[in-house]
């Protein structure tokens, strides 16, 4: 009797949502590989699938991994461009993004037509189906494409609720791994006065790779006060060209554990506190962070990282691991001594400061020694103020205000007859210089430079994560755009709506009075599905292309396209279409509002 309980309780354990970890299909044929994994930083968020590339190619067919029943569809102009949600029997949910088709087989497509000449909008948002539609264990339920956000890929996800799930540990068929690769370690002073060789700022450690994912750290690292380590890790899934991040980690000092991580999966809820996990410095790349702060509400990463250590030597060991369970090592020592000293001046040849670089814990002012004795002291917003002095003995000399000295307005800094060019800023602040509005959020940094018609912006602590808030409000112009290295930042100047700034850059005010452009229509077919569609390109130099504007008519009769970013084309499906000559009319405008009219147009299918 005892025996036959058991045995029941385990079958209803066995039958329990979340337990049943029966293989999935992969959602896609042959041998593709991952162009980026579980949990990789997106600018706003980790990003919460695996992408499948297709080899620069549209139309694959996309499979219903298992069971289930397609519960929603969606069309947006950016983000998944479409996607498709399929329930399975257990309660997860599989996500299909940046498709190109829904079946037609199962309705969905149609379903979407219905929806769009309904709301009248090419972009209709979340489409849900009641009841739902079933399907079977690889049958297709979509075609892959390239709208929305990328080249052409197959963004798949699966979900349990509130929780993102990384696919391979759900029983998606994992492509070859390769064993994971540490490719730079930096160690970072995490408070004032602390230290990396005598430096305040981070610092690139050297190590040597050896056999079997063996790697050693060089000597002569010298750590004073506390300090962080960021490490920068990479793995192959089935490509030689695209890095994916492993999903394991461990670090200890001595043998005792300070930080671990095991990213299986992220909560809907907390996915964007990527911004608390990834590090960036001046050409280090994409970065983890072997501590998790406070703010990052991720289960599976723990750990407070590299504790206070006593002075002497320390042994380091950080291991590295992927779902196919190949790893690699790190192994090295560290020298642990005292952080750098405090004072309100320095005596005896005269600094002259070359730069300053904001951190984590303060304002790093870069100074050389010049002619003269005299006394060496830092002003902040004409107040005297204690810094911390650092320096190798070689006529380097480093000077550490910290964060604490920094006031909520914009301030100047001075060292004698040096100014510092800008204004500093410690959030939570709004600050205001030069027609240019910042807000800094509580706990950073920034510093602002308006000249004119542009400002450069700079902030800590360094990190890939929107890192100030900037707006701007001039009489008499209709708009703006913030431009830098080919990213560009549009808002309306009246409304003085703010963006969101990630990177160090100079942004240039622009008006944009011109309007959109269009090309010719071309018919043309979706590769390897093979259905027909008019390509019709639509460019805009400045403000960017208002999706949710575009209005295209096919023989007098409003359609509703697709909106391929990626390639500035509208894309309108002339399936059903009868063979012959037809028309084509349509209108765009851009972020500013500036119109441009498609004049009608033959074409022949």
């Amino acid at each position: 009797m005892r025996k036959s309980i058991f045995v029941l309780l385990l079958l209803l354990a066995l039958a329990a949502p979340g337990t049943d970890k029966r293989p999935l299909l992969a959602p896609v044929s042959g041998s593709p590989y991952i162009t980026s994994s579980f949990g990789e930083y997106r600018y706003t968020h980790f990003h919460g699938g695996v992408d499948y590339s297709t080899g620069g190619e549209e139309g694959w067919p996309v499979l219903a991994v298992a069971d289930g029943s397609v519960s929603r569809i969606k069309r947006e102009s950016g983000g998944y461009g479409r996607a498709l949600y399929l329930d399975l029997w257990d309660g997860r949910t599989v996500v299909y993004g940046h498709l190109i088709r829904f079946s037609r087989e199962l309705g969905i497509e149609q379903r979407l037509k219905s929806e769009c000449e309904k709301q009248q909008t090419s972009f209709p948002g979340d489409i849900f189906f009641d009841p739902p539609v079933p399907v079977k264990s690889g049958q297709v339920v979509a075609y892959s494409g390239q709208l929305g956000i990328g080249s052409p890929h197959l963004h798949l996800e699966v979900r349990r609720g509130d929780l993102l799930l990384d696919p391979f540990a759900e029983g998606i068929p994992a492509p070859k791994y390769s064993r994971p690769r540490i490719d730079s370690l930096y160690i970072v002073p995490r408070k004032a006065g602390a230290t990396v060789n005598d430096s305040f700022l981070p610092f690139k450690a050297a190590f040597t790779a050896g056999a079997e994912g063996d790697y050693r750290l060089k000597d002569g690292v010298q750590i004073g006060g506390e300090a962080d380590i960021c490490i920068g890790v990479s793995d192959n899934m089935g490509s030689a060209t695209y890095t994916t991040i492993p999903t394991s980690i461990k670090a200890s000092v001595d043998g005792n554990e300070f930080f671990h991580m095991d990213l299986a999966e992220i909560s809907l809820a907390h996915y964007k506190d990527s911004m608390h996990f990834f590090e960036s410095f001046n050409g280090s790349g994409q970065l983890l962070l072997l501590r998790a702060k406070p703010e990052l509400r991720i289960s599976g990463v723990r750990g407070g990282g590299l504790p206070a250590l006593s002075p002497g030597k320390h042994e380091l060991e950080i291991s590295v691991a992927n779902r196919a369970g190949k790893s690699c090592v790190l192994r090295g020592s560290v020298l642990v001594g005292a952080g750098a000293e405090q004072t309100g001046e320095i005596e005896g040849r005269l600094l002259e400061i070359t730069g300053a670089e904001l951190l984590s814990t303060g304002i790093c002012l870069k100074a050389v020694r010049s002619p003269g004795d005299g006394r060496s002291s830092v002003e902040v917003g004409g107040r005297p103020t204690a810094f911390f002095r650092s320096g190798n003995g070689t006529g380097r000399v480093e000077l550490l205000i910290p964060s604490e000295a920094i006031g909520n307005n914009a301030e100047k800094i001075r060292s004698g007859e040096s100014l510092l060019p800008g204004y500093f800023v410690r959030g939570p602040a709004t600050a205001s210089a030069g027609g240019f509005t910042l807000k800094v959020p509580s706990g950073v940094l920034a510093r602002f430079n308006p000249d004119g018609g542009s400002v450069t912006v700079d902030a800590a602590p360094a990190g890939l994560r929107p890192l100030v808030q900037l707006s701007c409000a001039r009489e008499g112009k209709a708009g703006a755009l913030f431009c830098g290295n080919g990213e560009k930042f549009f808002f309306n100047y009246l409304g003085a709506k703010e963006k969101g700034i990630y990177k160090a850059r100079k942004y240039e005010v622009l008006k944009d009075s011109a309007p959109p452009a269009w090309g010719k229509p071309l018919p043309a077919r979706i590769r390897n599905l093979g259905e027909p569609e008019l390509r019709i390109s639509l460019k805009d130099g400045s403000s960017g292309i208002d999706p949710r504007s575009i209005a295209i008519y096919i023989d007098s009769k409003r359609v509703f396209p697709d909106w391929d970013s990626d390639a500035s084309t509208v894309r309108v499906d002339i399936l059903g279409l009868p063979k012959g000559e037809h028309t084509v009319s349509g209108s765009a405008k851009d972020r500013m509002g500036n119109k441009a009219d498609l004049p009608l147009t033959k074409f022949f299918i």
